[in-house]
């Protein structure tokens, strides 16, 4: 509910985050614990990210923040980890374009959002079913899938390639909106 209500726009959002509100900004998730190759291919193509002129905001999970942290920090504040967002509404309203696993609460909330996303699902899970979820809305365009096994070689080209063109992530968002079920909390 507090996502789905929150009112922030995204300039505002930006700016109470500490970003330039006219740059695009990527948000990283990983889930709180974190999740080791997106924040590996994330580190790998900051320069290439930080060089097309977004800006990123990298939840790195509590189990890698000593390593990322570090990372983030050479980026003169256009990069800004942290090891968790406790305030997500104002992250998810600021975002640009989000990188995240393919969790159904996840899910659930970039559908609310009508978020354009590009979805790595996590392989260590229960009948692979985050491939599944992301695999609904890939069908549906409504978000570009990076298997994990391929993130470190794609992850970099697709994020930059959606940054760039902001019709495509106009569609995905607004394709994942009309999948979102409101209320599923409560339902």
């Amino acid at each position: 509910r507090e996502i789905a209500e929150a009112s922030q726009t995204r300039v505002e959002a930006k700016k109470a985050l500490g970003f330039d509100s006219e740059e695009p900004l990527l948000l990283v998730v990983g889930g709180s614990l974190g999740a080791l190759t997106i924040n590996k291919s994330l580190e790998a193509a900051l320069p290439r990210i930080v060089g097309f002129g977004a800006n990123v905001l990298w939840q790195t999970g509590k189990s890698y923040a000593e390593r990322c942290l570090p990372v983030a920090e050479k980026y003169d504040g256009k990069v800004k980890a942290m090891p968790f967002i406790s305030d997500m509404a104002t992250a998810y309203s600021a975002a640009d374009l989000i990188v995240a696993r393919a969790g159904a609460a996840t899910i659930s909330e970039l559908q609310l959002l009508g978020a354009p996303a590009v979805l790595v699902p996590s392989p260590n899970v229960a009948e692979d079913h985050q491939r599944k979820n992301a695999q609904a809305l890939v069908e549906r365009d409504a978000a570009v899938m990076v298997l994990d096994a391929e993130a470190c070689a794609k992850l970099e080209a697709t994020v930059l390639s959606l940054l760039s063109d902001a019709e495509r992530c106009e569609t995905l968002g607004r394709n994942a909106a009309k999948m979102a079920l409101k209320e599923s909390d409560e339902r």
